[in-house]
């Protein structure tokens, strides 16, 4: 939760739940109930949802199906609630030059963290990022190409293991600063505005144009991107695509600043930068027909360092398609928002993980994502208290869970130690391994909310020193 919470401060929870009430207040004529704790349970609800990837929302409540943290998080009529008055702007202040008036906050948060990481001269990569959504949308965009072909367009930066630095939601003409090259090297230029100077760019043939790599390398960019053949000089005479053979190499070096490459593999493709060139050339295994084997082909090493860095955006993508937030609605700004939760809890892992290298904890104690991504909806579910009866004031906890040979996992940190809500229960049964760290006694007492059992005796308080620090 240290890293999610750089890009979800408590100001935001805050601001949410103002004009949520705000908004109820003005169409309903009544003012909602909403708290801070329903926003952050509500956040938390969503975040499992898309982990468990249930067909039908109500199925989370439905008898047989019921998920124990979500239900007793937040009723079902009260979940909906939330998702049809959730507001983060005052809807009667409209900024129309703005097309995103209605999610802005939001993306400003997110963004201003993203920024933030742009510390490091290293390998950069621009490309487009839909955000899914069929419904009505003043800035939606249908690119028949990509996976998720209606949505939202967002051009993003990021690192090549996929850390988010920057992005910008396409709007229409206007969205970005007219730089004099045209609409791809305007993008580049306006995504460079935050990276450390020295940084290599990568980007593909949407974006490259030769002057827009001579106007990087003036700015102090380094830069590689495939190209197509009718941005090039007329005067660069390279072969045919049916006059090469597989292997072939094609290099023409501009001002000796600018190397434009063709190489020819399965297809032929072309490739300029003012990173380096074709030398040196390496070797690369493909499958020959006639031979029937492996054979070694010539690949220049502009291709290999191209491979190497240009996948940032894709590894992105991928990562955030694995457990996306995929709720039906048809309110696009709650849409563009689980698409920002989404990305903030991608960005949050992927900084955890660098720490982790970095700090050489063993690979079997790192979280992978769809642990650390259920923590997060853990913690924000279960930061206060979880049912609203009065007699119930301990989460029920299945029996089927005691009557298991399996050990339960350790609570999260943020759960264990934040002292609310912990209620020791005494169960019937086998007693089970005590979970305090030192302790091999077994005990039929549990911490409700931790779901693990401790030891609570005259002579073994093993439940205070588990929750203390």
């Amino acid at each position: 939760m240290t890293y999610f919470k750089k890009y979800f401060p408590e100001e935001h929870y805050q601001t949410v739940v103002f004009f949520t009430k705000m908004y109820t207040l003005k169409h309903y004529g009544v003012e909602s109930d909403t708290t801070v704790e329903d926003i952050k349970k509500f956040y938390g609800c969503n975040i499992i949802m898309g982990c468990l990837g249930y067909p039908r929302v109500r199925m989370y409540w439905a008898d047989g199906f019921r998920n124990e943290l979500i239900a007793t998080s937040l009723s079902r009529n009260k979940f909906f609630t939330l998702r049809n008055i959730i507001h983060f702007v005052d809807t009667d202040k409209p900024n129309e030059k703005n097309k995103l008036w209605r999610i802005q906050p939001v993306i400003d948060i997110v963004k201003k963290r993203c920024n933030e990481l742009a510390t490091v001269v290293e390998a950069y990569s621009i490309d487009e990022q839909m955000i899914p959504f069929t419904g009505r949308c003043p800035a939606r965009q249908v690119i028949r190409s990509k996976p998720r072909p209606v949505g939202l367009k967002n051009f993003v930066c990021a690192t090549a293991d996929g850390l988010v630095v920057d992005f910008e939601i396409f709007q229409g003409a206007g969205t970005f600063p007219d730089c004099g090259l045209g609409h791809g090297p305007s993008v580049v230029i306006f995504l460079t505005k935050c990276l450390p100077k020295g940084s290599h760019l990568y980007f593909d043939r949407f974006f490259t144009t030769i002057p827009l790599l001579e106007r990087l390398n003036e700015i102090g960019f380094k830069s590689t991107g495939t190209i197509m053949a009718n941005r090039l000089e007329k005067r660069l005479h390279l072969p045919l695509d049916r006059d090469m053979n597989r292997g072939d190499i094609s290099q023409f070096v501009k001002n000796d600043e600018v190397s434009v490459v063709k190489w020819c593999d399965t297809k032929c493709v072309t490739i300029a930068s003012t990173i380096c060139g074709k030398d040196p050339v390496g070797e690369i295994d493909r499958w020959n027909r006639n031979l029937k084997r492996r054979v070694p082909v010539p690949i220049p090493a502009v291709i290999l360092d191209y491979n190497e860095n240009m996948n940032g955006v894709d590894i992105c993508d991928q990562m955030m398609e694995y457990y996306r937030i995929k709720i039906k609605t048809k309110k696009w700004p709650v849409k563009v928002f689980f698409h920002l939760l989404d990305l903030a809890i991608l960005n949050s892992w992927t900084e955890y993980r660098k720490d982790a290298r970095r700090l050489k904890i063993p690979k079997k104690q790192v979280k992978d994502f769809l642990q650390f991504k259920i923590e997060i909806g853990e913690v924000m579910c279960k930061s206060i208290k979880i049912l609203e009866a009065p007699e119930a004031s301990c989460s029920k906890i299945p029996a089927e869970y005691y009557g298991s040979k399996y050990r339960p996992r350790n609570a999260p940190e943020d759960i264990r130690f934040d002292r609310f809500d912990h209620w020791p229960q005494f169960i019937d049964g086998t007693a089970k391994r005590c979970r305090n760290t030192g302790c091999s006694s077994r005990s039929r007492a549990i911490c409700t909310k931790c779901n693990v059992s401790l030891c609570l005796t005259k002579d073994k308080d093993c439940f205070e020193k588990y929750h203390s620090k």
